[in-house]
């Protein structure tokens, strides 16, 4: 469970359980068109075995289960500018363990769970500017392990109040 800070152009070498990291044992390399090689469950699942790049201009129209929607262990790195129309699962928000890369101008329409809200293991920087319109739990409202570095322009409440049983409720 590595609190991984993935901010801008972020070359995380990633170990087992990496923030970063892509299911099992990945060394996930990002930086601006990241070669996530993953194996069970893909950075962008599209699949079963993966390898997708979701980097620059990722242009998912997205519904029920988006092409950059993953659900277990997700390493989809929406950096620059992912223009995903998210629904229900958005093209962020991750469950389990998240290593959603949210920094640059991440345009997740955000409604249930937020692009950056985590559950277990929560490594997301959000830093720069982040766009989530986040309604219930906050696009840095983490639960149990939080390294959010809430810095900048964020428009993430990172409070005291994280609404613990809340945020495991509709990640899960």
């Amino acid at each position: 469970t590595d609190s991984c800070a993935c901010n801008n152009t972020d070359s995380c070498a990633c170990s087992n359980t990496d923030s970063c990291a892509c299911s099992n044992t990945d060394s996930c390399a990002y930086s601006n068109t990241d070669s996530c090689a993953c194996s069970n469950t893909d950075s962008c699942a599209y699949s079963n075995t993966d390898s997708c790049a979701c980097n620059n201009t990722d242009s998912c129209a997205c519904s029920n289960t988006d092409s950059c929607a993953c659900s277990n262990t997700d390493s989809c790195a929406c950096s620059n500018t992912d223009s995903c129309a998210c629904s229900n699962t958005d093209s962020c928000a991750y469950s389990n363990t998240d290593s959603c890369a949210c920094n640059n101008t991440d345009s997740c329409a955000c409604s249930n769970t937020d692009s950056c809200a985590c559950s277990n293991t929560d490594s997301c920087a959000c830093s720069n500017t982040d766009s989530c319109a986040c309604s219930n739990t906050d696009s840095c409202a983490c639960s149990n392990t939080d390294s959010c570095a809430c810095s900048n322009t964020d428009s993430c409440a990172c409070s005291n109040k994280r609404g613990g049983n809340m945020v495991r409720t509709m990640t899960r």
